[in-house]
């Protein structure tokens, strides 16, 4: 199945080749700039984002 038939056909998108989305990954929180990794919930975490292509293989991850 390609990519936009398996999108329009499993998940209703008609011209999506893929998808995006991030989430946070908690950590201790760094000595050094520390305050930097606070989140809006007061934790210290990693902003992870990722993609991937219509049979759900990475087509790329950043973490910052």
């Amino acid at each position: 199945m390609e990519g936009k038939e398996f999108c329009t056909t499993g998940y209703h998108f008609r011209t999506a080749i893929g998808v995006i989305d991030y989430t946070h990954i908690e950590i201790e929180k760094p000595g050094l700039h520390g305050d930097e990794y606070i989140n809006q919930k007061d934790k210290p975490t990693l902003n992870v984002q990722a993609t991937c292509d219509a049979r759900g293989m990475f087509t790329s991850i950043d973490v910052s």
